[in-house]
């Protein structure tokens, strides 16, 4: 079987945490430079950099099939022992391949390729990634009590981006995609793509027995600076890889102030919410951040996203910044874009459940859209199979007798894939009204305007309540009103709630809603991602970015004490003594 996907997958693949086999990887908050740190001063280095014309289709198909996929491929090599401590080494292929990562992001962000690794800095990395995975804690000031604690290992700590969970070139893209409440900075990311710096170091532990993989990635110093200072942009503008997509965009502009700018981000000329962040210096150079609510984009080799940046300052100047990010198919590219002759195709197995049970659900009807193949029916595991599949986004929708009918969409992209959807029960027992028709497992079946009556569960179809998509929601809407009956949406009350769980409460709720309110990757929202968006905890959202308001309001609302208490100390003095 291929890649399952529960519930609904974002567009293009948004979120590559969704693909993690085995384990999730973890990520630290990025190592922060102190006003000493940085790039070191120095002549800058004369190295060969690796670098591509992003606004080629064909160049960046083939720097991404060249030198981003063959690292995939290249063992570790590692040397070493947690058992006795033993940090070890990796091999030089291993190294190459994670260097290679490297100069890869920052060829397509347009900044120069040309990151060489220090042996010295592998090998204090070495013991800093040893330490992370034997302690089975992330730290920048690891203390002595740490297991397999050295003092270089200690020092590689506070300088380098560090993970649990992957290893080598892995661990890069972990860094690029920079996800979680603690990288709102995306500054993992801004080390990587920090145009003055020339030299990193790398050090890597495979998983084994108990322990997990370790990363740890010099970034912070460590060698002559280049004298390149350039603006940067993830994901890039022109042509883009769509398996590396991201769900947090960044765009970083040296010495600029993001205090007071805007984004305005748009899918295929739609102009789409984004849930902004409050620009935070210290990694690499100045950067404005943001999670961008993505549509669903109609099937097709590209999709297209506009940036502008506006009413940010460099000096005393105000700039606007505007560019194109076109997402394109590098994998199994064809003539005519991959289709005609030789075209690729993708089987799709859909499993159809009980939300409540987790059983599965037998002769549901499940369909796709766009209509590539005929609807499935019968199946007494609850498992329903499409063949041949040209690859591209899809629709796919199931219901049943007895249950709300549920909706999610998939990326197709692999040989293999599988869809995994959890049907609600429909709302009320033995009778149900509305425009249309009821069916019940016991006496009586009505059809037309009126009541169906039966001794079983019901199924109402047409104009009758609780049918249909819903009245379209915002997404403060939406999060205030699935806080307020959270206990109730919540009908397996495993304390989350699930697309279809939040679906079954709001419905006009969208999957982009849904995945901008998850901000945790976890394809199901908590209390606090409600409240962070409702502005009851930190964090913010709307259509334009910004600073966030919170100080704002709490300023508003001391000011609002103290003149109650100025008032009534007042009204007290004043007032006649009985």
């Amino acid at each position: 079987m291929g890649n399952w996907r529960v519930a609904i997958v974002p567009v293009l693949g948004c979120v590559l945490a969704a693909a993690w086999a085995s384990q999730a990887a973890e990520l630290s908050e990025p190592p922060l430079a102190s006003a000493t740190t940085g790039a070191s001063s120095g002549p800058s280095q004369d190295k060969q950099s690796l670098s591509v014309d992003r606004f080629s289709r064909e160049a960046v198909i083939a720097l991404y099939q060249t030198v981003y996929l063959p690292g995939e491929l290249i063992p570790m090599g590692w040397t070493g022992n947690s058992s006795s401590c033993t940090a070890g080494t990796n091999s030089v292929l291993y190294h190459q391949a994670t260097v290679d990562r490297i100069n890869y992001y920052r060829a397509m962000a347009g900044v120069p390729g040309n990151i060489t690794f220090d042996d010295t800095l592998n090998a204090q990395c070495q013991e800093a990634a040893l330490m992370m995975s034997a302690e089975d804690t992330l730290s920048h000031s690891p203390n002595p009590s740490f297991a397999c604690y050295t003092d270089d290992g200690d020092t590689a700590a506070g300088k380098s981006n560090l993970t649990l969970g992957e290893a080598g070139p892995e661990a890069i893209d972990i860094y690029m995609e920079d996800f979680g409440l603690g990288n709102k900075a995306a500054g993992h990311r801004r080390w990587i793509l920090y145009p003055r710096q020339t030299v990193m170091g790398s050090g890597n532990v495979p998983a084994n027995g108990s322990n997990k993989a370790a990363n740890a990635l010099w970034v912070i110093g460590g060698g002559p600076a280049s004298g390149v200072s350039q603006p940067a942009a993830w994901p890039n503008d022109g042509f883009f890889p769509k398996p590396l997509i991201v769900g947090r965009w960044s765009y970083s502009h040296p010495g600029a102030d993001f205090s007071a700018a805007t984004v305005t981000f748009a899918v295929n000329g739609v102009e789409q919410d984004v849930i902004p962040f409050t620009p935070q210096n210290g990694f690499g150079d100045n950067t404005i951040v943001w999670d961008p609510v993505v549509a669903q984009g109609s099937p097709g080799p590209d999709v297209v996203f506009q940036v502008t940046i506006d009413n940010f300052k460099v000096g005393e100047e105000v700039m606007s910044k505007s560019y194109e990010v076109i997402a394109i198919d590098v994998i199994d590219v064809g003539e005519g874009e991959g289709e005609g002759e030789g075209e690729d195709l993708s089987n799709l197995q859909v499993e159809v459940t009980d939300l409540s049970t987790s059983l599965p659900i037998e002769n549901a009807t499940v369909s796709l859209s766009p209509e590539e193949a005929p609807a499935q029916t019968e199946n007494d595991e609850g498992i329903y199979t499409f063949s041949g599949l040209p690859l591209g986004t899809y629709t796919v929708t199931a219901s049943a007798v007895g249950y709300k009918t549920t909706s999610g969409v998939i990326q197709l992209d692999e040989a293999e894939e599988g869809l995994a959807l959890e049907l609600p029960r429909s709302a009320g027992e033995g009778e149900g009204e509305g425009e249309g028709e009821g069916e019940g497992e016991g006496e009586g079946e009505g059809e037309g305007e009126g009541e169906g009556e039966g001794e079983g569960e019901v199924e109402v179809e047409g104009e009758g309540e609780g049918e249909g998509e819903g009245e379209p929601v915002t997404l403060e809407e939406a999060a205030e009103m699935l806080d307020a009956a959270f206990d109730d949406a919540d009908a397996n009350g495993d304390g989350v709630l699930s697309f279809s769980e939040a679906r079954t409460e709001v419905a006009g709720l969208t999957q982009a809603q849904f995945n901008a309110m998850d901000t945790n990757n976890s394809d199901t929202l908590t209390e606090a991602e409600l409240r962070r968006v409702i502005g009851e905890d930190s964090g913010c959202a709307g259509t334009k970015s910004g600073p966030l308001s919170w100080p704002r309001d709490l300023g508003e609302w001391l000011l609002g004490v103290l003149g109650v208490a100025t008032f009534a100390l007042w009204s007290r003095f004043m007032s006649p003594e009985s």
